[in-house]
């Protein structure tokens, strides 16, 4: 009997499955999900008013944004706390305001960066006594150091902080999310760190941090550990709250398409409940053309597998490589890429896309293209499980010798010697770059095609042309080189092409290498019925236990014990995908209980769910 007493006991502790499904944002576990909130361009905004915001000597201001009008004539406001900065788009690039000295405000500044239009990038913004940084995806694209600087600005530290408006109608049209406020310079790794890792909550100088994913009402908030209810924003306007993965059904499969790197509380993207294969496309992120006559980007990596085992309701780290930065201007000057040419000067180089990662897979960034006189990059991990490919060298000009392309899983093009050599195409995973030579650049690989979307992926960017006005061109969705009488294109969206080189730098516009495109990961499976199982006590010969199924889609539930239909618990339709019957045990003794699952959905098959076996116990007490 003292066995038996162990396993009833053993039973009751470990046999209850909680089940948490992967269902709409608005019925996800806290911590399960990640979301961002969306801006729409014409009234809506974020804003908090507390001393907590205050002027510093020092700050850095971060997130993640999505911009869906890059035009912005009218300026749309990204970050903004008045008398103190404003980070903005407008007109097609990022630019600045920032104010020093009392109330002094150094200008409006543009930085020359171009955002990406429908994707997602991760913006930062450091301050520190005059010294100022902007980056993009985590990669350093323009530094200014503020001639005049004394002091910090002391004018009035009660304006709110705010998002998508600074004033009037600067409103921003996009989804923001993660967005942090340091009282500390974050460095370029730090800012690199933050863009892949949900919190952490206590770090070191937080002031204030807005995941989007946990919102009440139309209030956002603060997630630092020990803040208080004064930090948190409000929504003035509607606020709405969207899931970053893209979910569709059709013909009993279900995709998710993640665009950008997955950041919730509890560590990942959560594989729902009755899925252990799925098949996978994970991309990295292509790498940035380079300037002048530069070479084109490589593409990003492309890993695909038709079954790949992974573990219900667990939580997989979801890390998408970002686009390489785009460059203008050459190295050699007080602050980035800012110097002047001149015969011994090196062209800035575009930079390497990042890595994706799925689990234990990963797939590397390509490799930046070179600017005018510096060789491609390798891409942004040898090690990886596929790699992309390399950049395309820069032209040659002034200097002596060739440039090489850079190492990938292919080489990217490299250049022949001569003055006025174009810039080498991109590698892709698939195929090496062309060379550039004195009548032409280089045209990108084209990349993989996808089996999931059959769609191309992670192609090579073209190189720029530095002496005539042919055009090259990149891979099936990457760019194509600038020229001396047009610029560069921009790869598509979320596709890991390369950016393109840049034409002949005696017309800037044309001269800028663009950006590499953000990587991606796809997951699709079949959908099966699936449940999980609870009892309402440890069962006992004939003795009334009720058993409760809970499924993943609404069912009707047939429960089995030791494969004979129950009485009464066959064909049981679910409310709110829940099923319950009860059931007098009518042996003693190793019980096997079995669920057959019939979805109401036509999308999803049919499942038969054994459990784990249980022990019917002797019934206590006399008849």
């Amino acid at each position: 009997m003292r066995k038996r007493g162990v396993l009833i006991a053993l039973f009751a502790l470990i046999f209850p499955l909680i089940l948490v499904t992967s269902s709409p944002l608005a019925s996800a576990a806290t911590g399960d999900s990640d979301s961002a909130v969306t801006f729409n361009g014409s009234s809506n905004y974020l804003y908090v008013t507390d001393s907590a915001f205050g002027y510093r000597s020092s700050f850095t201001i971060q997130g993640w944004i999505r911009p869906t009008d890059i035009n912005c004539a009218n300026t749309c406001t990204i970050f903004s706390h008045d008398a103190d900065y404003n980070i903005s788009i407008v007109s097609g690039t990022f630019q600045l305001w920032q104010y020093y000295n009392y109330n002094q405000l150094y200008g409006q500044q543009n930085t020359g960066v171009v955002p990406r239009l429908n994707e997602w990038q991760h913006v930062a913004y450091t301050y520190s006594s005059g010294a100022q940084k902007f980056y993009l995806n985590g990669q350093l694209v323009w530094s200014n150091t503020i001639a005049g600087w004394s002091s910090n600005p002391t004018y009035w530290s009660n304006y709110p902080f705010k998002l998508g408006i600074h004033y009037g109608t600067t409103y921003f049209n996009g989804q923001m999310d993660e967005i942090r406020l340091y009282s500390t310079t974050r460095t370029e790794s730090e800012i690199t760190a933050d863009m892949h890792r949900w919190g952490p909550i206590n770090a070191s100088g937080l002031i204030a941090y807005y995941d989007m994913n946990d919102i009440s009402g139309s209030t956002v908030a603060n997630k630092v550990t020990g803040a208080t209810s004064a930090t948190t924003l409000t929504m003035n306007g509607t606020l709405t709250q969207t899931a970053i993965e893209s979910t569709t059904t059709s013909s009993g499969f279900t995709t998710v398409t993640i665009p950008r790197t997955y950041l919730s509380a509890n560590g990942g993207y959560k594989i729902p409940m009755g899925v252990s294969s799925l098949q996978l496309l994970a991309v990295g992120g292509g790498g940035g053309g380079g300037f002048d006559g530069g070479g084109g980007g490589g593409g990003g990596g492309v890993y695909q597998n038709s079954s790949l085992a992974v573990t219900e309701n667990s939580f997989y780290e979801v890390d998408i490589g970002t686009g390489g930065r785009g460059t203008t201007g050459y190295t050699g000057g007080s602050g980035f890429c800012n110097a002047s040419w001149n015969t011994t000067i090196v062209g800035c180089s575009g930079g390497t896309g990042g890595t994706t990662k799925f689990g234990s897979v990963t797939a590397s960034g390509g490799g930046g293209g070179g600017g005018i006189e510096a060789n491609g990059l390798a891409d942004s991990d040898a090690s990886a499980t596929v790699r992309g490919g390399g950049g395309g060298a820069g032209g040659q000009n002034s200097l002596a010798g060739v440039a090489i392309g850079g190492a990938g899983a292919f080489t990217g093009g490299g250049t022949t010697e001569g003055s006025g050599n174009s810039g080498g195409g991109g590698a892709s995973g698939a195929a090496n770059g062309s060379n550039g030579t004195t009548s032409a650049a280089g045209n990108g690989a084209t990349g993989i095609t996808a089996t999931i979307t059959g769609v191309v992926y992670g192609s090579g960017g073209a190189g720029g042309n530095f002496n005539t006005a042919t055009l090259a061109t990149g891979g099936s969705g990457a760019a194509n080189g600038g020229t001396s009488s047009v610029g560069p294109t921009t790869p598509d969206v979320n596709r890991g092409g390369g950016g393109a080189g840049g034409g002949n730098g005696n017309v800037a516009a044309n001269a800028k290498g663009t950006a590499g495109a953000l990587g991606v990961v796809i997951l699709k499976w079949a959908l099966r019925g699936s449940a999980s199982l609870t009892l309402s006590n440890a069962p006992s010969y004939r003795t009334s236990t009720t058993l409760t199924a809970t499924t993943n889609t609404a069912s009707k539930v047939t429960f089995l014990a030791n494969n004979k239909r129950i009485p009464g618990c066959i064909s049981r339709t679910t409310s709110s995908n829940v099923a319950t019957c009860n059931w007098k045990p009518a042996t003693r003794g190793t019980i096997v209980l079995t669920l057959q699952i019939a979805p109401i959905d036509t999308n999803y098959s049919s499942t038969r769910v054994d459990m784990s076996p249980i022990f019917a116990n002797k019934r206590s007490g006399n008849r």
